[in-house]
């Protein structure tokens, strides 16, 4: 098989999706017999961009796994109101389309994402703990409050105005679950489930992911890792592979 992109009509959004399969080279067992991982990308790319930038078909190849790759748009995989509600499209109705469609086997999903995705992933894992057994954020923007008063590392695109058209205004998002803070205080996490975070030590969000580790350390089974890198595809590429191998040396990537 190797890299297909699939197209269905979704119910959630009303419309044709696209989302995007990577798997290995040589495929001699169906879908079923192989490990999901679920992958998210960044606010302003696509859910092509880890397809032209990442050697999937070869990690596939070597790990007997195959990827996922939704298209999340730029509301931080929420369902924000007055626009699409990709949280459920991309969390429920994507996987529960692979599950009848291709056999897929759910309930041990594996999630990770890069900034805005690395957010999207650690949210989801916090809200449905049961549903994944490990969480990869890769330069996640995790701490949403400094992000939103942090106008250094704010863009164009990225400023106060579209942090606080996708999670309102700094007292509504502080006390909502929005707050991954929050989160982390009022769930309760599965000691199944592992979280692997980096961040790299020229990154904006560095200290965002050191606070995001303070918060969540004695919590959460979790593993922080930085070393010199900026917001870039040379970081986060390396990062899926760390995040690879710690999961093959756990046994995580066994479809059971």
């Amino acid at each position: 098989m190797g890299i297909l992109t699939i197209s269905f009509y979704s119910l959630t959004l009303q419309r044709a999706a696209d989302f995007i399969l990577v798997t290995p080279k040589y495929v001699d067992r169906p879908l079923q017999h192989l490990k999901p991982i679920y992958l998210l990308h960044g606010g302003g790319d696509d859910h092509t961009k880890w397809v032209r930038r990442t050697p999937l078909e070869r990690y596939a190849t070597e790990q007997n796994v195959f990827f996922v790759l939704p298209e999340g748009g730029l509301n931080y995989y929420r369902n924000v109101k007055g626009k699409e509600p990709c949280q459920n499209h991309i969390f429920k109705e994507l996987p529960l389309f692979l599950e009848t469609q291709f056999g897929v086997k759910n309930h041990q999903k594996i999630l990770a994402g890069l900034s805005m995705g690395g957010y999207g992933a650690c949210r989801e894992g916090l809200l449905h703990p049961k549903e994944y057994i490990a969480i990869g954020s890769f330069s996640g923007d995790l701490n949403i409050l400094d992000s939103m008063r942090n106008q250094e590392q704010q863009t164009k695109v990225w400023n106060q105005r579209r942090y606080e058209f996708v999670f309102g205004t700094f007292e509504m998002f502080e006390r909502s679950d929005r707050n991954l803070a929050n989160l982390l205080e009022t769930t309760r996490s599965v000691p199944e489930t592992f979280y692997y975070l980096t961040c790299g030590t020229e990154d904006a969000f560095f200290h965002s992911n050191q606070w995001f580790n303070q918060q969540a350390k004695n919590r959460l089974e979790l593993q922080f890792e930085s070393w010199a890198g900026g917001h870039d595809w040379f970081f986060w590429n390396e990062s899926l592979q760390r995040f690879l191998t710690l999961l093959k040396a756990a046994g995580k990537l066994e479809v059971v």
